[in-house]
């Protein structure tokens, strides 16, 4: 896990720094959260960074998940779990990316910030950095993007230990 470190305290001072009282507000702020990987380990970096393991059920974090055309049932219920257990208010759209966001940002007009799961090896994710804005023809927002570095193995490492820490705290669990 060694190796995992200089990636996991790049992302976690992005987040930070987007968390600062000077840089947004918590309402100016969401995630874009499909369930996947990389956004799993978003998800993680972000609450890590609030200082707690989850949210106090009178806070929520607001957040996005662009469908895709042919979800898997699978996705969708790992997608509503971390919904309860993240306190996450997540708004779903079935439509293009790029209309999506449009959509939301209409129906949230206080969101300046949408943190993403994209990493450098994705698909014009190259030149792409921690903070970016959106591109020329897209819904005008800052894109926080703190698994940019993250190679992965980092991913799937972070992801099969936090499974696995759920899979034993469930069986510990009373009932």
């Amino acid at each position: 896990m060694r190796s995992h470190i200089p990636p996991a305290r790049a992302g976690a001072g992005a987040i930070s720094s987007v968390l600062t009282p000077t840089a947004a507000s918590f309402d100016e702020l969401a995630i874009s959260f499909n369930g996947g990987k990389d956004c799993l380990v978003l998800l993680l970096l972000f609450l890590s960074s609030l200082g707690a393991p989850t949210i106090a059920p009178t806070s929520t974090v607001q957040s996005v998940y662009v469908m895709s055309s042919h979800p898997f049932a699978e996705v969708d219920d790992f997608v509503d779990a971390c919904v309860r257990a993240y306190a996450l208010d997540l708004h779903r759209y079935a439509l293009p990316m790029r209309s999506a966001f449009a959509t939301y940002l209409r129906e949230h007009p206080k969101i300046k910030a949408v943190f993403v799961g994209t990493r450098r090896t994705d698909p014009h994710g190259e030149f792409l950095g921690h903070f970016d804005r959106t591109d020329h023809g897209w819904p005008d927002f800052m894109r926080v993007q703190p698994v940019i570095d993250w190679h992965y193995q980092e991913v799937w490492a972070v992801s099969v230990f936090f499974l696995a820490r759920e899979v034993w705290m469930a069986t510990r669990a009373p009932g």
